[in-house]
């Protein structure tokens, strides 16, 4: 006898009206329970194709979260804030291909007077598009530096990576610049020697500037990039905030400004401050396109990835109840001809495959984090560690990844199961129980 008493009185032996159900939620829940242990090796195939996608989902979001923080950490106190509230717009914003135009308007001062009530470090910046040029052979170098006016005195101290290797910043001289050394190797310059760049002011005429290179920077800690691409990735040339803004005409106006410490904890608040004011909200990666396109390129490789399993879970998930469905065959039949409605069966057949995913989601999880607590000591990547700012590979828990690989696995193992539900609804106790005589 099946495990339900699906006919027309319970055991109380009082009428069921139409639309009730046959017993209690969690009575239901208890047989479904039985049930998947009675049918466990059906629902261990499933189980198995649910762990390992779920694991799969776990390990490609906290790819995708740790390349993101990783080169968050690495912009952050090697070349700009935390965050960044800028005036330019869409693209403009980027550092390594950057603009030589002005933004159509500047940051208000109440955008800065709300960020002082919050108790915010910020410090303001120049950021402008600047061409190259070569007086030994008199003529413009095939790419554009940026040249990005600071607070020399307080950004040298919040930019724990970032290093002066040769040279000084010498405060006496307002014509004094500080470049990276990838762009001192590509123009062969050292201390000492003069760099013109032609540059527009607010009124969009350009103007040839010269400067002198007092210092060669560079960074404490590698991120490996260094010889990897076929352009420069950070042409940078820092120069004094009030020297280049006198030359551009830019003194009464503010274009960016970097936001300093952890201010994560207040980014809706900024997002919508930055929206309402008609500015952009930005992360350090995503200052440099180049970055933010190796954390892109990795999000999409976990896509593929979650794609492919997800797809895999959904065929053998449909084979498995497929298979389930005439395995079960005749003790649905049994259980419709004795009174039971079939959406009763539907409902059962339901808590089933939710109880059993929930099941085998929270294993998974479970598994993945004593993953994480085996390799709290990281990995050498080899070379691929340039996707992670050339740091140590670990294996972390995205705290987003939870519920929302919770959502996907259910909607995936429920999208799986609804041909063999549909099919439970149109089972026919007769034409069952006369296959089975034959």
């Amino acid at each position: 006898m099946p495990d339900l008493c699906w006919y027309g009185h319970c055991r109380h032996n009082q009428p069921l009206q139409e639309n009730s159900l046959p017993m209690s939620l969690t009575t239901l829940v208890k047989i479904a329970a039985r049930n998947i242990y009675r049918h466990r090796g059906t629902y261990l195939l499933t189980g198995i194709v649910i762990f390992f996608a779920s694991i799969m989902f776990f390990l490609s979001a906290s790819l995708v979260w740790y390349a993101r923080i990783a080169w968050r950490d690495y912009a952050s106190t090697t070349f700009l804030g935390r965050w960044h509230i800028t005036a330019l717009e869409g693209q403009d914003r980027d550092y390594s291909l950057p603009s030589m135009k002005f933004p159509k308007k500047s940051i208000p001062a109440a955008v800065t007077g709300q960020l002082d009530q919050r108790g915010i470090a910020w410090t303001k910046r120049i950021k402008l598009g600047a061409a190259v040029y070569n007086e030994q052979e008199g003529k413009f170098e095939n790419f554009l530096a940026t040249l990005i006016g600071i607070d020399f005195a307080r950004e040298l101290t919040l930019l724990d990576n970032l290093e002066i290797i040769q040279g000084k910043w010498d405060p006496a001289r307002q014509d004094g610049v500080l470049i990276w050394h990838e762009l001192a190797a590509a123009l062969k310059k050292k201390p000492g020697d003069e760099l013109t760049l032609f540059v527009k002011d607010i009124d969009g005429n350009a103007y040839p500037y010269t400067f002198t290179i007092t210092g060669i920077l560079g960074q404490k800690k590698s991120a490996g990039l260094e010889g990897k691409g076929v352009m420069l990735i950070f042409p940078l040339v820092y120069a004094d905030y009030r020297f280049l803004a006198e030359k551009t005409g830019y003194e009464d106006s503010l274009m960016e400004i970097a936001l300093w410490g952890n201010v994560d904890t207040q980014l809706a608040w900024l997002q919508k401050t930055a929206q309402d004011a008609g500015l952009q909200l930005f992360s350090a990666e995503q200052g440099f396109g180049v970055l933010y396109g190796m954390v892109d390129i990795i999000d999409f490789i976990g896509m593929i990835l979650k794609a492919f399993v997800l797809i895999v879970l959904l065929v053998a998930g449909l084979n498995v109840n497929m298979m389930s469905y005439f395995d079960r065959q005749k003790e649905l039949a049994t259980i419709l001809a004795i009174g039971a409605k079939p959406r009763w069966i539907v409902m059962l057949l339901c808590i089933e495959l939710m109880l059993f995913a929930t099941a085998v989601y929270l294993a998974a999880l479970l598994a993945y984090w004593l993953l994480t607590l085996l390799l709290w000591s990281g990995f050498d990547l080899g070379e691929l560690s340039t996707l992670f700012a050339g740091r140590l590979m670990y294996i972390s828990l995205a705290p987003s990844s939870i519920a929302a690989g919770y959502g996907i696995i259910v909607c995936i193992v429920a999208l799986s199961a609804l041909y063999p539900l549909y099919l439970c609804t149109k089972t026919n106790p007769i034409e069952v129980f006369r296959e089975e005589s034959l």
